[in-house]
């Protein structure tokens, strides 16, 4: 059986996460407005670049799932952390539902029906709903919930699993399932623009990690310390390397090639499975751990600087993830069908996107009725 992680108490909070997920949110709900070019086109790449925002989310959510309630699982209280997770992804999965469902309503009534992920579904109200509930259909700005809905379902067995000293089993079943999801026609298990076959191998590899979190650190700190500095610089370098190619073929790299004019020699192009999002493919898994693993170690590096300088910003979007997410898909939906090309209006729009939502933390606004 797997050793139980030490208990930690309120002061052993990772402040680091926090700003992590509250980056990753900003990014979202930057890309979410969908106004480009603005100022923050540097930081978010429109969303198209060979990793997003998204990997970095799911994976940091199901380390904490990991790191939390692995705590719990460890000590014995399995039905304690299961229905800790059932509920919360109950609640998850209602919101999905609702959401879809009002925005297919009123596009359809309205005819402002913005194309986010696979559109909107034009079949029989019957099997609309139908889809929507079985958590097949989503549309909107929230594509994530239904994802994050799913994993959490699964995640009281994986973590027993784990504590059994079964992760192996666990990550073998995971990894053969997002392959699985690579071979197919259509995505498996489409979740509106993601398969959740695809996208589950990142969040329980987070869940796995974020259970051993304890164990890595203590392997991470008995490194000599110019290893542990020659990897970091490492790391940083290949961030930069790629992050540079990234944006210099930030249209193509997503898309399938086109048809070459004749005589003109075709360009080389990735595989699009490659670099795929919706599939998770292979590529983006790679950069998307690379980037993730350089940005939490500058994170920690410079934490104080970076409180000091965005702790007032981002540590209430990543403490109040769940709320941000479901707030910006409410407000953005209205506006990303409507995308403004002036780079000053776009990067107008994006701030003040960003404020609202801000705003909304601090105020509290509907704290009661929207889970945070």
């Amino acid at each position: 059986m797997a050793e139980p992680p030490p208990a930690a108490g309120p002061s052993h909070r990772n402040l680091g996460f926090d700003l992590l997920r509250g980056y990753f949110l900003f990014v979202i709900i930057i890309d979410h407005v969908g106004s480009f070019p603005s100022v923050f086109q540097v930081l978010t790449g429109r969303g198209e670049l060979w990793a997003s925002a998204a990997e970095g989310f799911v994976f940091v959510s199901g380390f904490l799932v990991g790191r939390l309630r692995g705590r719990m699982v460890a000590r014995g209280d399995l039905a304690g952390a299961a229905r800790k997770l059932l509920r919360r992804a109950a609640l998850l999965a209602l919101w999905s539902v609702g959401l879809t469902l009002t925005f297919t309503a009123l596009g359809r009534i309205t005819g402002y029906e913005p194309l986010l992920g696979r559109g909107i579904d034009l079949e029989a109200p019957a099997g609309v709903v139908w889809r929507a509930v079985t958590l097949r259909y989503s549309y909107g700005l929230h594509d994530m919930l239904p994802l994050y809905a799913m994993c959490l379902a699964a995640s009281p067995l994986v973590l027993w699993a784990i504590a059994r000293g079964w992760g192996w089993a666990v990550a073998v079943g995971s990894v053969a399932l997002w392959a699985a999801s690579l071979t197919t026609s259509e995505p498996l298990l489409p979740s509106g623009p993601f398969s959740t076959a695809s996208w589950q191998v990142l969040f329980f590899a987070g869940v796995f990690f974020g259970y051993r979190s304890y164990e890595l650190r203590t392997v991470w700190e008995r490194i000599p310390n110019r290893f542990r500095t020659a990897v970091v610089a490492g790391a940083v370098a290949c961030t930069a390397t790629t992050m540079v190619a990234s944006y210099e073929r930030l249209a193509p790299i997503v898309e399938l090639p086109a048809e070459p004019a004749a005589g003109t020699p075709a360009p080389v192009r990735a595989h699009p499975l490659i670099f795929s999002k919706p599939r998770l493919g292979p590529g983006r898994i790679a950069i998307a751990g690379l980037w993730l693993f350089t940005l939490y170690v500058l994170v920690k590096r410079f934490e104080p600087a970076v409180l000091k300088a965005l702790g007032w910003l981002l540590i209430p979007l990543g403490q109040r993830s769940l709320y941000v997410y479901i707030v910006q898909a409410l407000l953005l939906f209205w506006v990303n069908g409507i995308p403004t090309h002036d780079p000053v209006l776009a990067s107008v729009s994006g701030a003040a996107a960003v404020a609202a939502v801000w705003w909304m933390i601090r105020a509290r606004f509907l704290f009661g009725v929207i889970p945070n």
